[in-house]
């Protein structure tokens, strides 16, 4: 698999502006012309106004996908497209202590490929593509130079990288269907959480490579975790079963708060603090804002783009913009919260 990297004269990318939209200021729209599916901001100090979205779409029976590249700065400008990639399901930037910094993208075609940022902080260039499995690879989460992949087979492996070479740590099938989730806590890296489509939530301690917990609250799959440095014992799931649960990592058995929001819960991300604002990508449901605070959650504000697209992609920067992609109307909303 190759990627075709153009620069930002791609006209067939189109930004707009619209203000003061369902209470979201200076809100910015870009046609990413294939299906949005993932949205980041970049964790790197003084790197943080760049803004990566992948997209997925099935053409003519065959998976396909790119990487868009833009800068926010002063304002939504396109850097780059990587075209001709696999469809991808999900990337994540390396954490900030990581250098050169790069991107890992999960794709449908079971590979993983790693990509760097170059020096003028504008291009990023392939560096590998490791096909990992004959299924298909669906998140991706770093923990140092490792990586955690989840598969459409139910698997979860752990992968070392060594000079943009994947070497398989650790292999975990702890679901019987998609594992739509790997996340690694960030309190406690050797804690990995993974989320299935047969409803089940596990949490590994990767030291002893034994479950700590297995358990099947939700009625649904179980689409996504986010955990916060400020709230060390307790991490959010969010499901199709349309609810996201504040869980006590102490104690297992039950969450200390739900809340409903009416639609399946694809990602979930919050700001980073001890009562975090919360953004959720409730699919057909649009995009869903809540307050954590000691009494629970509190759903504050919504936004939806089209009754007929999915709300998929959402994200939160350290400077509380917020980029949200949707699926089908392809499109990346972007505005400060």
């Amino acid at each position: 698999m190759q990627g075709c990297f153009l620069p930002s004269t791609d006209s067939s990318v189109c930004v707009s502006t619209r203000a003061d939209l369902m209470s979201l200021d200076d809100l910015h729209t870009v046609d990413t012309v294939l299906n949005a599916d993932c949205v980041a901001w970049c964790p790197h100090p003084g790197l943080q106004s760049l803004l990566l979205c992948s997209t997925y779409q099935l053409i003519e029976g065959r998976r396909t996908g790119s990487l868009l590249l833009f800068s926010t700065d002063r304002e939504l400008r396109l850097l780059q497209v990587v075209v001709n990639m696999q469809g991808i399901f999900d990337f994540k930037w390396s954490p900030p202590n990581l250098s050169p910094i790069m991107v890992a993208a999960a794709d449908s075609n079971g590979h993983v490929v790693l990509l760097r940022l170059d020096e003028a902080f504008n291009l990023l260039r392939m560096v590998s593509s490791t096909k990992l499995a004959d299924s298909m690879a669906l998140y991706v989460d770093w923990r140092e130079s490792n990586l955690a992949v989840s598969f459409s087979d139910g698997s979860v492996s752990l992968f070392e990288i060594n000079n943009s070479t994947l070497s398989c740590i650790q292999t975990f099938k702890n679901h019987s269907l998609e594992a739509w989730a790997a996340v690694f806590d960030v309190n406690d890296k050797n804690i990995l959480y993974t989320g299935g489509d047969d409803c089940l939530l596990t949490v590994t301690d990767l030291r002893s490579q034994q479950l700590i917990s297995k358990g099947r609250y939700h009625t649904a799959g179980v689409t996504h975790f986010m955990t916060n440095r400020h709230r060390p014992d307790n991490f959010v799931t969010g499901s199709y079963d349309e609810l996201i649960c504040l869980w006590d990592s102490r104690k297992l058995k039950a969450p200390v708060h739900e809340l409903g929001l009416g639609g399946g819960v694809w990602r979930i991300q919050s700001e980073n603090s001890a009562n975090p604002k919360i953004a959720a990508a409730c699919m057909f449901k649009g995009f869903k804002f809540i307050e954590l605070n000691t009494e629970g959650f509190k759903e504050v504000g919504d936004f939806r783009s089209d009754e007929r697209c999915l709300a998929y992609g959402v994200a939160i920067s350290e400077e509380n913009k917020i980029a949200m992609c949707t699926f089908y109307d392809h499109k990346l909303h972007v505005s400060k919260s």
